[in-house]
């Protein structure tokens, strides 16, 4: 970024009485022509500098003097070479516009980028040219087109060797990417793709811009939760012949026919939702009661469910909202009260946990579904359902840490109440067969009881803690007894 505001201003604050006719657009064309140049195999020859300085300026010399000086050029023998941040800013120059000229052109960006960068085999360089084009698309002083502003940013960071430098790069012009990186996110949370390292760091600027950009980030909120995969969620895909068929068909509803959603993407889009939910958890009014039904039958068409988390976050957010929009919600069913929006407006109530909407909730409810009641024993406890389980003894078909798994994540709530005190004793009893005996972590490798202790961790520490502490306390003191290649902890 300073090297970019450097070339913004460099002749009026190096030089108090700059070459006729010379300013800081020559000085980055300058820089352009050497970075062009810079692409062709043979060593860069005085009489070339000349020529790229010849067409912005008549006074070739002192200009050229002015670049050896500034450090900007280094001569090497009977060739010069473009010093490293130098030619990294005008590579960034020069490919940005060449970006804003393919897609003037109608051509496609994402292709242009890749075969402007093909060619070279030094993945250092061109994120250090991927960096400045876009610090300059994002400075500059005539807007880009979103798209490339977009392409760039994704393609720099998600590159996969990014330096100290990109990082403290992203630091100061966090604010600038927030724009794009709420565009970019429902690409960045395909999953088909890789990018975790970039869904994390959206994610922390998005979390930092809701201080001052609450309505931007709500306004992308309303968009994602509208969102449908174009093959359903991956459970839903393996029940159907042809899921995209099924998608567009389920969308076609006449019931949500309002709601304006939307197929795109794949799978991942229903991550992206429970991105939003985590926003919404830290800010309850980022979106309404109408965004939230959106997102329940986006979920619903889908055949996507939500975790105990997501239903925590709904159900703050609908904390507040009268009963009389939920009564005006229940006008809008049709005569057939089985159909599609009565199932999702329970699941919304159901998601509440309200008391004032019981009636509601029992005129909603749906008939028995096999499928759906199969999902939940498989699925993690939400917080209802562990309600429920908690204040009675274990059945004789329940194991008491198939229990513990499956709490494992309405645990992280530190207002959850203990199960009662049968099930903690039954708990207290079947761990130490588990794993006071057992050898964790003997390997580079995960084994089925390092995995079924990771699972059981978070009940655990909330439940059992002195139990887990002595698991971790054995095992530590047993590894003077392993053999070399079993020491992994």
């Amino acid at each position: 970024m300073l090297n970019w505001l450097d070339a913004c201003d460099k002749i009026a604050r190096h030089k108090s009485a700059p070459a006729s006719g010379w300013d800081e657009e020559h000085f980055q064309g300058v820089l352009i022509g050497l970075a062009a140049r810079y692409i062709l195999p043979h060593p860069l020859r005085l009489g070339e500098v000349r020529s790229v300085i010849a067409k912005f300026s008549s006074d070739i010399e002192t200009i050229l003097h002015d670049l050896r000086s500034e450090g900007v050029l280094i001569k090497t023998g009977t060739s010069y070479k473009v010093a490293a941040e130098r030619l990294a800013l005008g590579m960034g120059l020069y490919l940005l516009e060449e970006l804003c000229v393919a897609h003037d052109q109608g051509r496609d960006v994402v292709e242009c980028l890749r075969d402007f960068l093909s060619p070279h085999q030094e993945p250092d360089e061109m994120v250090a040219w991927l960096r400045s084009a876009t610090i300059v698309a994002l400075f500059g002083d005539s807007p880009k087109p979103k798209q490339v502003v977009d392409v760039l940013v994704h393609e720099w960071l998600s590159s996969r060797n990014l330096s100290p430098s990109d990082f403290q790069e992203v630091g100061a012009i966090r604010h600038l990417l927030l724009h794009p990186l709420l565009r970019l996110a429902p690409q960045v949370w395909s999953a088909k793709r890789d990018d975790q390292r970039l869904q994390e760091l959206s994610q922390m600027i998005f979390v930092e811009a809701m201080v001052d950009h609450k309505e931007l980030i709500g306004d992308a909120l309303r968009t994602w939760f509208r969102l449908i995969p174009t093959a359903g969620a991956t459970l839903f895909q393996r029940g159907h012949e042809d899921p995209e068929a099924a998608i567009r068909m389920r969308i076609a509803d006449p019931d949500i026919a309002n709601l304006n959603l939307k197929i795109c993407g794949d799978a991942g889009i229903l991550m992206l939702h429970r991105v939003g939910l985590y926003l919404l958890s830290k800010v309850p009014d980022l979106v309404g009661p109408d965004d939230l039904f959106a997102l329940m039958a986006a979920q619903e068409i889908a055949g996507g469910y939500l975790m105990n988390g997501d239903c925590w976050a709904i159900r703050r957010a609908l904390a507040q909202v009268s009963v009389t929009w939920f009564e005006e919600q229940m006008q809008r069913l049709p005569s057939d009260t089985s159909g599609r929006w009565s199932n999702i407006l329970h699941g919304l109530i159901a998601c509440a946990a309200r008391a004032d909407l019981r009636v509601v909730e029992e005129a909603t409810k749906p008939p028995p579904d096999l499928w759906r009641e199969l999902l939940q024993q498989l699925s993690l406890y939400d917080r209802a359902y562990y309600d429920d389980l908690r204040a009675r003894p274990f059945s004789p078909d329940e194991h008491p840490a198939r229990f513990m798994e499956l709490a494992r994540d309405v645990v992280r709530d530190p207002d959850l109440p203990k199960p009662c005190q049968e099930r903690i004793t039954a708990i207290r009893r079947v761990l130490p067969d588990i794993f006071f005996k057992t050898e964790l972590q003997t390997g580079p490798f995960t084994t089925a009881e390092d995995y079924k202790f990771e699972q059981l961790l978070p009940a655990m520490a909330a439940w059992v803690p002195d139990i887990g502490a002595t698991i971790v306390r054995r095992q530590i003191e047993g590894l003077p007894a392993r053999g070399p290649d079993k020491q992994h902890w």
